[in-house]
């Protein structure tokens, strides 16, 4: 009797309880998973079996460690009782590592984040071993850590300290009123790559930073306002005509960009062709670092979107931020290459022949995938082979 395959498609796979009995019971075994945790012990059984690992990352730890996945964010602190016995610890998300946790890391054989990691300075240089796939971020001994964004408030004011505070990307002293000669006088003191000051109060806060902090300085009279936008007629009634935009900003409305008085962004300005004329027309008073003319037609913001040969017939076509993009395969690689541009997407679905195109033509694009065999030859194929396979579909499978 013809042997069977045996197929696992999970996120997290431990394979160091596996069995050589099991392996002798398959022709084949495939793992499909995000991560897979092997041991020496593991890798010397399988290896004269058909074994097949498709995966992002392997880890290898001893076969009686515990091993704690953890979706979001993780906090380790002083105190903690994380395991009885030696742990591997794996977190999709931010993993946060407190002061004092020293002993508790002896216990650790290693960290995997996907993500964000944070810590004093000195817990990171005693770290096991280490992979972080994202951003790991060290700030000074002692340091409270506040908001990466941080807006100071008159509560803050009133709890301050002698004390220093990290925020990771900026501090904004923006809230109307803020006493920042109290701060001052508390001796409070912010660890920031970057600050944004109001000109009128921004000799009394220097003090509150380092030398080597970015200072942005908002003039009197002009409104700050963070983060990518649309700027509609809505912001100039509550916000007024004087605007400083700490982001990326789109226009699409003539009599908005007509009524400005002042606009500087911190970030790329879009707008649509028919606009460019009304913009050269406010060139002395914007600034911004970059500027991107919309011309053909532009889709932006969908979940799906499937690109069919009329929609390029005419114009150039701009695909922007879609989740799940589909280029049907009657369109030629000529129009693609002529009439297509494709960007921040998630999945791009395409046909092998267009594949090349599809590549040349894509911009920050997570993945390109191409349909396998078509026909009826290639669909009683895949149904052999399903009938032939043993499948298990989990989040996390252990042998």
């Amino acid at each position: 009797m013809e042997k069977k395959k045996f197929m696992v498609n999970c996120a997290y796979c431990d394979m160091r309880g596996i069995k050589e009995e099991l392996l002798k019971q398959y022709d084949k075994i495939i793992i499909n998973a995000a991560t897979v945790f092997t041991s020496p012990r593991v890798q010397v059984l399988t290896a004269p079996y058909d074994v097949e690992i498709n995966c992002a990352s392997v880890v290898a730890a001893e076969e009686d460690a515990e091993i704690i996945q953890h979706n979001g964010s993780y906090s380790i602190k002083a105190g903690d009782r994380i395991s009885a016995k030696k742990f591997i610890l794996f977190v999709n998300g931010k993993v946060t590592i407190e002061a004092g946790t020293e002993e508790i890391l002896k216990q650790c054989l290693g960290i995997v984040v996907n993500g964000k990691l944070s810590c004093p300075a000195s817990v990171l240089t005693t770290l096991p071993d280490l992979k972080v796939n994202g951003k790991t971020e060290s700030y000074p001994d002692g340091a409270v850590v506040v908001d990466s964004v941080f807006c100071p408030d008159s509560t803050f004011v009133l709890r301050a300290k002698e004390q220093s505070y990290f925020a990771s990307q900026k501090v904004i002293l923006t809230e109307e009123g803020l006493d920042v000669n109290a701060l001052v006088q508390k001796e409070a003191h912010f660890i920031t790559p970057q600050a944004v000051i109001p000109e009128k109060i921004l000799a009394q806060a220097i003090p509150l930073f380092d030398d080597v902090t970015k200072i942005q300085v908002i003039k009197d009279g002009v409104s700050y306002l963070s983060g990518d936008i649309t700027l509609g007629e809505n912001h100039l009634r509550k916000h007024g005509a004087r605007i400083f935009i700490d982001g990326n900003v789109r226009i699409e409305d003539e009599v908005v960009l007509k009524k400005l008085e002042f606009l500087k962004v911190n970030g790329t300005v879009r707008i649509k062709e028919a606009l460019e004329q009304a913009l050269s027309e406010k060139s002395d008073v914007l600034e911004y670092q970059e500027l991107k003319i919309e011309r053909g037609i532009w889709i932006n913001d969908k979940t799906h979107f499937k690109v069919e040969p009329k929609l390029l017939m005419k114009d150039e076509v701009h695909i922007c931020d879609v989740a799940m993009l589909t280029i049907l395969p009657q369109v030629t690689e000529e129009q693609l290459l002529s009439k297509l541009k494709i960007q921040d997407c998630g999945v791009v679905r395409c046909s092998q022949e267009q594949y090349s195109a599809v590549e040349m033509i894509s911009e920050d694009v997570g993945k390109i995938t191409c349909g396998g065999e078509g026909g009826l030859s290639g669909l009683f194929a895949l149904g052999k082979e399903l009938l032939d396979t043993k499948v298990v579909n989990t989040g996390t499978y252990t042998f």
